[in-house]
């Protein structure tokens, strides 16, 4: 029998999972301690004759899934794949995982994002793919690149600078380096050496949690005249009063890594924000599903990386509001409950999230597109003051605002609905979109 003819008697689910151990070419040191080894965990999901992986990056003593029992949990996921079938699969990959499927799973996010990697793994090659493209973008068509740091591991003085001068060869304009470690006063003179082998240089610099919250000032101060970027995780995770203290009068922009580690419930991670710089692990937050959550206030986002021992991870970089001035907190709120009807596809919710950034890029001037009712859509531009206006007076006069639910059934190509959905975004309602978009 064709193993694409659905069946109650034929199932051509398989799934399994393996481990894998790194072992780093050299010790690599943070404030926390030297690592030698890290493990992998790799997910594979067959059906229909098409393979999807997906890798989960647990960090021991580090992960908030870091379990004695993870590999009984990853079994136990293996046995539900087959148990649901081929049918279930198919379904949770043109639609997306159910809300309440999604929720349980929250507790293990490295193995909930090896998951979503499965799916879209899985979907790239059922679409005639090699099955390692993720998400279809210039830079997973290696059309581009993505801008990142290159990264200065902790050691001694030759080491670092080592490591600076082979960064600097392959072309990175960004480096960020582990301190905390080593006494202030070599990594001042690290710092120094970076300056003058380039002046243009990007500088960031990564704490780990090393210090208190009056440490961690000092040393802003210390190392004001560098012109850092950031200054990643100063202070420990739990630490949450000193890192707000840190990031409203340290005079380098604070980034939070480890603090948004475990942190799936809204209220808790708006508790976080403060002006600062945000990077969003997948592995660590709950998948694809929270990181776009917190990319709702992102000005840029960019996710990169391919599955077979390389890891994901997702930059997201945050203001304190939204470049128009007005406060994130509705707008992030309202993409966080976007909610989306059951059978909805990936194609209509890819497209209303990329409408969503739109809106979020903070833009002076938006594209819109008209309904091409008369002919071929036609773009024109838009002020965004003027689409503010619109969206205040609109709000005024049928009483809209948070906790209001606004029905999504219109093409967000269209103007129409990328009217409405901004409008939602804007005022912190619940945009609710239809299985399917009627034209705009």
């Amino acid at each position: 029998m064709p193993t694409n003819v659905e069946s109650p008697f034929f199932n051509s689910m398989t799934a399994r999972f393996w481990t894998y151990t790194y072992h780093f070419k050299r010790p690599a040191g943070t404030s926390r301690g030297v690592m030698h080894e890290k493990p992998a965990f790799f997910l594979e999901v067959t059906v229909d004759g098409f393979r999807g992986q997906g890798e989960c990056g647990l960090l021991p003593g580090l992960s908030v899934d870091d379990h004695p029992d993870y590999e009984n949990q990853l079994q136990s996921l293996c046995d539900f794949f087959h148990a649901s079938g081929d049918k279930v699969w198919r379904e949770w990959a043109s639609h997306g995982l159910p809300e309440d499927l999604w929720r349980d799973w929250l507790p293990w996010p490295s193995i909930l994002f090896a998951w979503e990697q499965a799916l879209r793994s899985w979907t790239h090659a059922a679409e005639g793919g090699d099955g390692k493209r993720l998400f279809d973008t210039p830079f997973t068509r290696g059309e581009t690149g993505v801008p990142i740091n290159g990264l200065l591991w902790m050691g001694d003085r030759c080491y670092l600078s080592e490591q600076s001068e082979v960064r600097i060869q392959e072309g990175f304009d960004c480096i960020k380096m582990k301190i905390g470690a080593l006494a202030l006063d070599q990594e001042r003179a690290i710092l120094t050496d970076l300056r003058h082998l380039r002046p243009d240089l990007q500088l960031r610099v990564d704490a780990n949690g090393a210090f208190s919250a009056d440490e961690a000032l000092a040393v802003m101060e210390n190392l004001h005249a560098f012109t850092l970027h950031s200054m990643e995780q100063p202070c420990p995770a739990s630490d949450r009063a000193g890192l707000a203290r840190v990031a409203e009068q340290g005079v380098i922009p604070t980034a939070l890594d480890e603090s948004l580690i475990g942190v799936t419930d809204p209220l808790e991670r708006d508790a976080l924000r403060v002006p600062w710089h945000r990077l969003v692990d997948h592995l660590r937050i709950g998948g694809l599903r929270r990181a776009f959550g917190y990319s709702a206030v992102g000005i840029e986002l960019a996710a990169f990386g391919r599955l077979s021992r390389l890891g994901h991870r997702q930059f997201i970089h945050q203001q304190p509001s939204c470049p128009n001035g007005s406060q994130s907190r509705p707008v992030m709120d309202a993409l966080d409950r976007l909610l989306f009807a059951p059978g909805c596809s990936a194609e209509r919710q890819a497209s209303v999230l990329a409408a969503a950034q739109d809106w979020l890029s903070g833009a002076d001037e938006l594209s819109l597109f008209t309904s091409g009712s008369t002919g071929r859509p036609k773009a024109w531009t838009v002020q965004r003051n003027h689409v503010l206006e619109s969206i205040h007076a609109t709000a005024v006069a049928f009483q809209l605002g948070p906790k209001t639910r606004s029905a999504l059934a219109m093409d967000v190509a269209g103007t129409g609905g990328r009217l409405m959905l901004w409008r939602a975004l804007e005022l912190g309602m619940t945009p609710c979109s239809a299985t399917r978009a009627r034209p705009a």
